[in-house]
């Protein structure tokens, strides 16, 4: 990936530093929009509704991908409502759309928590996923993902094609990259904070199979993943034309291997151990 000149990101809340210093956040929920206006501003009300039930100290960074519907405007709005101390809203911007690789990437290395989770904003996987992750990264895990094949979850009325193409894909993703995991593309990852800045420094793709790339590079860094079931809720609408973007996404799975076999990865090899080992 090419270096840019200048950011190609903005924030409409700059944080103080006495404020960033002060607070200890426990957790950070980044949510990648594109185009999402009439949505975003309900699924962060929802996200914040929950986590203040919970009492934690938490940011949500919602990252606009060059969105041009007024998903912006929606989403500065929302930081407006619902900010408050020691629960905040931190706008992202990203001035050209970039992909959700790039948002989710923009977002974590803005985050400040101890633990940084990213949520698809169509919360189609919910918000309460959280508390799961929380306990399993408690528990030791490095990495917790939601994952809709285990015993437990409940993955609705999946289209026949589109489960054909995640078990093609998955199997794809063993051989070529050595990923074990049950589910890689489902839309909701929790890391230490470690572990999600030394990955994402590392971490190259900027389309939908930056969940593969993150996840080879987890399992080359020898994190501890630990896997979540959850019940999907089916949304109508979906960012991913299915064949032109499955196309890519295998494509993208030769790509990572590539990109590993000519050393772009080692660069993060001395920011130091995570997980298991070492990236």
């Amino acid at each position: 990936m090419p270096p840019e000149p200048a950011p190609a990101f903005s924030s409409t809340s700059p944080r103080a530093p006495a404020e960033a210093a002060s607070v200890a956040v426990e957790l950070s929920v980044v949510v990648p929009a594109y185009n999402e206006a009439g949505r975003i501003g309900n699924s962060l009300t929802e996200i914040c509704r929950y986590l203040d039930l919970r009492g934690q100290c938490y940011e949500v960074i919602p990252v606009s991908d060059g969105s041009t519907d007024g998903s912006a405007a929606e989403i500065d709005a929302a930081a407006l409502r619902l900010s408050r101390p020691n629960a905040r809203v931190d706008p992202l911007h990203l001035h050209v759309n970039l992909g959700k690789g790039a948002a989710v990437r923009a977002g974590v290395l803005r985050s400040r928590g101890a633990i940084v989770m990213y949520l698809d904003t169509d919360l189609s996987i919910p918000i309460a996923i959280a508390a799961e992750f929380m306990a399993c990264i408690g528990a030791g895990a490095d990495v917790a993902i939601a994952s809709r094949y285990l015993p437990g979850s409940d993955a609705g009325s999946v289209r026949p094609v589109r489960r054909l193409l995640s078990a093609v894909y998955r199997g794809l993703a063993a051989i070529i990259l050595g990923i074990r995991s049950s589910d890689i593309q489902c839309g909701a990852k929790a890391f230490r904070r470690a572990v999600a800045l030394a990955l994402f420094q590392c971490q190259r793709i900027d389309g939908f199979s930056f969940d593969a790339e993150v996840l080879y590079l987890a399992a080359q860094a020898g994190c501890r993943v630990a896997e979540v079931p959850f019940t999907l809720v089916i949304s109508k609408y979906s960012s991913v034309r299915l064949i032109a973007g499955s196309a890519t996404m295998f494509l993208d799975l030769f790509r990572i291997r590539f990109n590993s076999a000519r050393g772009f990865y080692k660069s993060t090899a001395a920011s130091g151990k995570v997980g298991g080992g070492a990236i």
